[in-house]
């Protein structure tokens, strides 16, 4: 019961994942950079039903060495708020703790049934903490815990009143160095020594430039991941009227600095995310080259998440 208290009491105001760095940020410290909800059974749907399993994906990253993660979240149906802090409508109806430490933390829980949600507008509330390479207790992170994030988001489910919102895909996407194709790096990257490694597509190696001659990184997007629905506009009389879907593309990079942190996609006249790299130091490009990595979160504005990551080998 200690821990669904301590838990609980991070319901009252906390920074909503994702909207925790600051502008042009490098990755300097762990970070939770995302959170994916998926439902059992249906991975590309972001709204889970009434009595469904769903599954979050935390999106963690660090400077080398990673640390393993641990957590644990309660979810709530939330109650109707226009403004203020966001609140439970009552007590929560799940607690997830993770199990043994992971690079890639994962809490799963099950909705109640469709009863619970009755009179409400069906949104959930999600709360909790996670803690970088330490464990987790009753009273949060552990003393030896490299750093804490809590995080809150605020969930939609189906409740059938129009198409059930998808995630965004960029998987099928494409991304480039300058002008050159930049592909999804191995699973295992150099962490000392990048420059006696290949150079390919996978994990190009690059040469180190001044300020003046930045290169450009560029993600592409589909239109297919801006998704129609329907919007309720305030009025003199409140109307329905369809909408498409905004994505934010949240971009860090582990080394150097980012003209911005954030790129809008609002229409299909332009739908590339490009962003000026301002490589780090000379000085601080180790001779056999430094291994940085780039990672990228596409957000739809209703619950709908994706993540990519590409790498590259920085020489002096």
């Amino acid at each position: 019961m200690k821990r669904k208290l301590v838990l609980s009491l991070l319901l009252l105001g906390l920074p909503a994942c994702g909207d925790m760095l600051p502008n042009g940020a490098t990755l300097e410290r762990p970070r939770v950079l995302g959170a994916r909800l998926e439902v059992e059974g249906d991975p590309g749907r972001a709204w889970p039903a009434p009595g469904e399993t769903a599954t979050l994906r935390w999106l963690v990253a660090a400077p080398e060495p990673a640390p393993a993660w641990t957590g644990a979240i309660t979810a709530c149906i939330a109650r109707p708020n226009q403004t203020g802090l966001p609140s439970c409508a009552g007590e929560p109806f799940a607690t997830a703790v993770t199990g043994a430490p992971s690079l890639e933390p994962v809490l799963s829980f099950a909705l109640p049934a469709a009863e619970a949600f009755e009179g409400t507008t069906g949104e959930l509330l999600v709360a909790g903490i996670l803690c970088a390479g330490g464990a987790l207790g009753p009273d949060g992170c552990s003393a030896d815990a490299l750093d804490r994030e809590t995080v809150i988001l605020s969930l939609s489910t189906d409740r059938g009143a129009q198409p059930a919102n998808r995630h965004p895909r960029l998987d099928d996407e494409e991304a480039f160095y300058d002008e050159r194709p930049w592909a999804p790096p191995p699973s295992e990257l150099p962490r000392a020594g990048c420059a006696s490694a290949a150079d390919v597509d996978a994990f190009p190696r690059v040469p180190w430039r001044d300020e003046d001659d930045a290169p450009t990184l560029r993600i592409t997007t589909s239109p297919d991941d801006r998704e129609a629905y329907l919007e309720l506009v305030f009025g003199e009389m409140p109307t329905l009227v369809e909408s498409r879907e905004e994505l934010t593309m949240t971009h860090v990079v582990g080394a150097g600095r980012l003209a911005r942190a954030r790129t809008v996609i609002l229409d299909d006249a332009r739908r590339d995310a490009e962003i000026r790299w301002v490589h780090p130091p000379v000085e601080d490009v180790p001779a056999d080259g430094l291994t940085v990595e780039l990672l990228v979160v596409a957000r739809d504005g209703r619950g709908g998440t994706d993540w990519t990551r590409r790498a590259l080998c920085l020489v002096p």
